[in-house]
């Protein structure tokens, strides 16, 4: 029994031996199969964006390993994206379009990394680090052929999210209102706004498009027709959640859904009656049960708050002025390319009853913090490509081209674009600006091809006239 127990210990400890090694041969083989992977199939790219998008939602992202400096989980995953997505924009053959707007802003986000990384150190690449994870996002699904198909099949892999984000916010509500209080995490909520606010306003908007899509764009199986069915707790969920921001950036998306889809989608009238019965269905539970009328009151007074421009609204209001003002008293470099990443951002703000307070966060806008982070050049590249994309966004529409995709898109872009306004880079809807970026020109270059043939016939025909009338 001795000898067998001591032989058993010798395998235990050459196991625990070997499995650093183990786990390093591991990883060296995984790594260049994902990365072979990520640059080979669209489909797997979508759900290693979604799955990164899961996991800062349930650890809140807080995902940090401490190896001397500071990475995060999401370091390490856009790190890997970036690699394939460079590498595509170099071989890939499929690429539609490399935009050179794109390309522009990526080259000043590079400059202003480089002089804040000269001027203030690492606190530079801890504020670049939304501005990194978003560009790749992006740069990534802009190296695709997309398609109708592949639209729906982001669609439906973002749909499946759905399904992770309603179970954790049941839980934690849950947690919170029966109450559990050892289920609680440490100060007793999980934001700072609010008890309610259970997971971040960007996974919020996230849950806000899907009810948008399911409900105004209404297509038989797939993603879609799941998101229908769900559509009262994907309203409830958003409403409950209290990000007054994605409030409305929802009632924009009603307005250009109603707006640009077609009759082919489904008719106006089908869509507002659908939008009814499932705002019916969500607020008849908030009003009737006991046990939610505390959150119906919170709801109420939110929307209060923000109607009279107090609280936050007021507060960014003024931040966005003041930051507006300091960079306007800069030189001539920062005004084209901006301060650069990792400058001290402290200021100080007059809240709505006089009183002086000071604040260390970025501004709470994505086209200012563009603005001073990487100047007017910056500002007007996004700009050129925003407006190149809903441009041609809208032109798919109006011709009923590529079915529900365009006016789908379309639909996102401007509810992003809405709720910029008050707040910063993401790289989830940075991964929908890629696609539908790429989308675009795949749809111009496939239809300008096929008139490019008449067309090329006609101007020859026209050229050949020219010539024996100027010879006569």
């Amino acid at each position: 029994l001795v000898e067998h127990s001591a032989t058993m210990f010798h395998a235990i400890g050459y196991v625990f031996f070997a499995m650093p090694f183990v786990v390093a041969v591991g990883l060296g083989i995984a790594l260049p199969l994902l990365g072979l992977l990520l640059y080979t199939r669209f489909r797997a790219g979508a759900i290693f964006v979604v799955a990164v998008f899961l996991t800062d939602a349930l650890f809140i992202g807080n995902t940090r390993l401490n190896l001397g400096i500071n990475l995060y989980l999401n370091d390490l995953a856009f790190v890997l994206l970036g690699a394939v997505a460079l590498a595509r924009w170099l071989l890939a053959r499929e690429m539609p379009r490399r935009h050179g707007a794109w390309l522009l802003f990526v080259l000043l986000f590079a400059i202003g990394l480089g002089i804040g990384l000269a001027s203030n150190g690492t606190r530079a690449g801890v504020q670049a680090r939304d501005y990194f994870y978003a560009i790749v996002a992006a740069s990534y699904f802009m190296s695709f052929r997309i398609d109708a198909q592949r639209v729906q099949q982001f669609i439906d892999v973002l749909a499946a999210s759905s399904a992770v984000l309603l179970l954790l916010c049941l839980y934690r509500w849950t947690v919170y209102y029966w109450p559990l209080p050892e289920l609680l995490p440490r100060g007793g909520v999980w934001s700072p706004d609010g008890p309610t606010r259970v997971i971040a306003s960007h996974e919020a908007l996230v849950l806000a498009q899907l009810l948008l899509l399911g409900l105004l764009f209404p297509k038989p199986g797939g993603g879609m027709q799941g998101l229908r069915i769900a559509a009262p707790l994907l309203l409830g969920a958003v409403v409950a959640l209290q990000h007054r921001s994605v409030w409305i950036a929802t009632l924009i998306g009603v307005v250009t859904a109603l707006t640009v889809v077609r009759s082919h989608s489904a008719s106006r009238l089908a869509q507002v009656a659908a939008l009814i019965a499932v705002v019916g269905l969500t607020a008849v539970p908030l009003i009737v049960s006991e046990r939610l009328a505390k959150v119906s009151r919170e709801v109420g007074q939110s929307a209060t708050t923000a109607l009279s421009g107090q609280g936050s609204v007021h507060s960014r209001l003024e931040d966005w002025q003041q930051t507006l003002r300091d960079w306007s008293r800069s030189g001539p470099r920062e005004w084209a390319l901006g301060y650069g990443f990792g400058r001290d951002s402290t200021r100080t703000l007059m809240n709505e009853v006089g009183e002086r307070r000071v604040i260390r966060f970025g501004a709470h806008n994505h086209y200012v913090a563009m603005l001073t982070n990487t100047g007017v050049l910056g500002l007007a590249a996004f700009a050129v490509l925003i407006l190149w994309l809903l441009a041609g966004l809208y032109g798919l529409c109006r011709r009923g081209e590529g079915g529900v995709a365009a006016p789908a898109l379309f639909t996102l872009i401007v509810m992003q674009l809405a709720y910029y306004v008050p707040y910063g880079t993401d790289f989830m809807q940075h991964a929908l600006l890629g696609l539908a970026v790429a989308y675009v020109a795949t749809q111009q270059r496939e239809h300008g091809t096929q008139r490019s043939v008449p067309a090329a016939a006609g101007a020859t025909a026209g050229s050949h006239a020219l010539q024996r009338r100027f010879w006569r």
